[in-house]
């Protein structure tokens, strides 16, 4: 009788799953699964994007061009987000537009929905506050590297990124952003001869570090509405880059006239190596929390 009371407290105890394997095997299917994903890429966190480019690929340069407005910043930071916080990845990011402080600040006043100065004074709803710990302790605890030295120079964004992956070596690199690089140029036939160098050492460095490096680039203010496309940048971006995207953000007037949800955004998939065909991949944009998310419904 003990044994068929042992035998029945045995098979009670294995009819339990634990937490753990309830959630591998719910996303056993899915790109957030490094098995599931290619081993040369990394998941962007967007799944309409990563299902057609199969994420940003090692040994590439991805390019990301944007126009003022449209939340190049706030797209860094959700790629940041989705990359570094969620899938616990490490990343390094040179940012010559935005101290590091900043950067750490913006994210920590995205992920929690709160500034970070009612964090400081103690200000926080009790409600808030559980939530509000655990994000900040997912940013501490994240694998972010931030280069924000003044006077930049590509030549320092390769040194440093030598010296870092010699340490813990990043599985991506992000720059922002490429003008920056060479803010100092005024003429332009030689602006133009040291952008097509920066983005030949960006290339080289990519193949050499074996890992995905991603350089934004702000495209002209226009007053224009139309979407950016590939005739909207320079030819040495076109030519030099892997892969080119663009990211259009339609204001509320343009997304009433459309019928479009607020804070609609297209991803335009200019060139990709993995995509033989261009399109475009719905995102939206929560400008409450300044943040790029999934669209629910595509």
């Amino acid at each position: 009788m003990e044994q068929d009371l042992e035998a029945t407290e045995r098979k009670q105890v294995l009819a339990f799953s634990s937490s753990k394997d309830i959630v591998n095997q719910a996303l056993k299917n899915t790109i957030y699964n490094t098995n599931s994903f290619p081993n040369n890429a990394v998941s962007s966190g967007f799944h309409k994007l990563d299902q057609k480019t199969s994420g940003f690929k090692n040994a590439e340069l991805t390019a990301i061009a944007v126009r003022p407005g449209m939340g190049k910043t706030s797209f860094l930071l959700s790629l940041i987000n989705n990359i570094a916080i969620k899938q616990r990845r490490s990343v390094a990011v040179f940012s010559y537009e935005r101290s590091a402080g900043k950067i750490i600040q913006r994210l920590i006043e995205t992920e929690t929905g709160v500034s970070l100065n009612k964090i400081r004074d103690g200000k926080l709803k009790d409600s808030e506050k559980d939530h509000a710990q655990t994000m900040v302790d997912n940013i501490s605890n994240a694998d972010i590297n931030i280069n924000d030295e003044p006077n930049p120079t590509v030549e320092n964004v390769v040194q440093y990124s030598r010296e870092l992956t010699a340490q813990q070596k990043p599985e991506i690199i992000f720059i922002d952003y490429l003008e920056m690089l060479a803010a100092n140029i005024q003429e332009p036939e030689t602006r133009k001869e040291e952008c097509a160098h920066i983005l030949d050492e960006l290339r080289n460095m990519a193949k050499e570090l074996n890992i995905p490096v991603v350089v934004f680039s702000q495209i002209s203010r226009t007053n224009s509405p139309h979407r950016p496309s590939i005739n909207d940048i320079g030819e040495i971006l076109k030519e030099k880059a892997h892969n080119l995207l663009f990211l259009h953000r339609n204001d509320n007037t343009e997304a009433i006239n459309l019928d479009l949800p607020m804070g609609h955004t297209e991803l335009i998939i200019a060139r990709d190596s993995y995509c033989e065909k261009p399109g475009k991949i719905n995102i939206k944009f929560i400008d409450s929390i300044d943040k790029f998310v999934n669209m629910e419904v595509d």
